[in-house]
């Protein structure tokens, strides 16, 4: 059973947006310092990515991409409930708990 969640006897604790940091430099590996959180059902690290020079985005690196550069990102986010990620332009939401 590695690296699998026991689901059921887990307290799962709803991500708010003022949990999640925002990285304004990025080295390698910079995704160490996001938090760990369960996105949808999928294991993944969560950062806000704010450049000097551009808008600041949301990332969520999951962790069963073989392709690190298929992150998820948008700018268009917002939650307006814990644990509720609402984005894009469609009403489209992505449920995040806290997995650490």
């Amino acid at each position: 059973m590695g690296g699998e969640i026991d689901m059921v006897n887990t307290q799962l604790r709803p991500v708010k947006e003022e949990e999640i940091p925002t990285l304004t430099e990025f080295e390698e590996g910079h995704e160490k310092n996001g938090i760990r959180v369960i996105a949808d059902g999928r294991e993944a690290t969560c950062f806000v990515a704010a450049g000097a020079w551009r808008s600041q985005k949301i990332v969520l690196i999951y962790d069963d991409e073989e392709d690190p550069m298929m992150a998820f990102a948008t700018k268009y986010y917002m939650f307006n409930e814990p644990g509720k990620m609402s984005w894009g332009h469609q009403g489209e939401v992505i449920e995040m708990y806290h997995l650490e």
